[in-house]
């Protein structure tokens, strides 16, 4: 019998202290948290930060654009120099350079 009083005792007592901690909430309290938890929102904050990238893309895709490229080599040996059109038995140096405008 005493077990059990004792057992309710801490069971009271434990119940009485977790109640006491609990706050009270106001409604702006309430507001705030629903909107920082709400899944809704934060989605809806995303797809904005999405459309702002893409704006941004948007944006920068008008801008023009360029491509460079640059070749360097040695022909060795019995070859034919691209220039001329004759054979050399020297070494023969080619460069070629292409710029594109977008």
């Amino acid at each position: 019998m005493k077990k059990q009083i004792a057992i309710i005792a801490v069971f009271i007592a434990f119940f009485s202290l977790n109640a006491a901690a609990q706050q009270v909430w106001t409604l702006e309290q309430c507001v705030n948290h629903a909107l920082t938890n709400n899944l809704q929102v934060k989605q809806q904050m995303l797809l904005v930060e999405s459309a702002k990238a893409d704006l941004l893309q948007s944006k920068l895709d008008l801008l023009p654009g360029a491509t460079a490229n640059a070749t360097h080599g040695y022909n060795y040996g019995k070859t034919v120099d691209r220039y001329t059109n004759q054979f050399a038995t020297s070494r023969v140096q080619t460069n070629n350079f292409i710029f594109r405008p977008g």
